[in-house]
């Protein structure tokens, strides 16, 4: 950043539940919102991080990778029938037996080691539901809607979680993406 010059600053929202978080951006730098959980209708939603899958609907969404980077993909719900597979998170894949969200990364840019963009935790109908991934990933939504799913956390760029029940219904919205400007101070 040069002083005097004009710069584009959006920080993105979550959206509402089954929609992407919007994304984040500086100038041409952008970090995508995070990835919607599933609801019985629809797949879990790549983004920053994957939103996670429901009882009936296969396989987490996929973190999309910053360039230079290939993400991490969604879990598969093949091998845990009625449970949600996790959805990707930056730093590790989503699991596919337990739901598990897989975590996102950490960053020390504010001075605090950080995750971001955790995926989001897979819905079950029958047994516990998956976990969101370290760096806001959604907790995935539990049988007959005792639990309902959780949002992705603003400002990670978490996925939602998935839909849970019989009729894997309620998923939730992923989070909003962040932007972090470090100015260096000169004493």
């Amino acid at each position: 950043m040069n002083g005097g010059s004009v710069n584009s600053l959006t920080v993105g929202g979550g959206g509402p539940p089954d929609v992407n978080g919007t994304n984040s951006s500086f100038n041409a730098l952008f970090a995508l919102g995070g990835g919607a959980g599933a609801s019985g209708s629809t797949a879990a939603q790549p983004g920053g991080s994957g939103g996670g899958s429901n009882n009936a609907f296969g396989t987490g969404g996929a973190a999309i990778g910053a360039i230079g980077s290939a993400g991490n993909p969604g879990g598969s719900q093949i091998t845990t029938p009625g449970r949600g597979a996790g959805g990707g998170g930056a730093g590790q894949a989503g699991q596919s037996l337990g739901g598990e969200g897989g975590n996102g990364m950490q960053f020390a840019i504010t001075g605090v080691n950080t995750y971001y963009a955790g995926g989001g935790g897979g819905g079950t109908a029958i047994g516990i539901t998956g976990t969101g991934g370290l760096g806001g990933g959604g907790q995935g939504g539990g049988p007959m809607g005792y639990m309902a799913a959780t949002p992705g956390t603003n400002g990670t760029g978490g996925g939602g979680g998935g839909g849970g029940g019989f009729f894997a219904i309620n998923p939730e919205k992923g989070g909003s993406g962040i932007v972090v400007i470090r100015v260096p101070s000169f004493v």
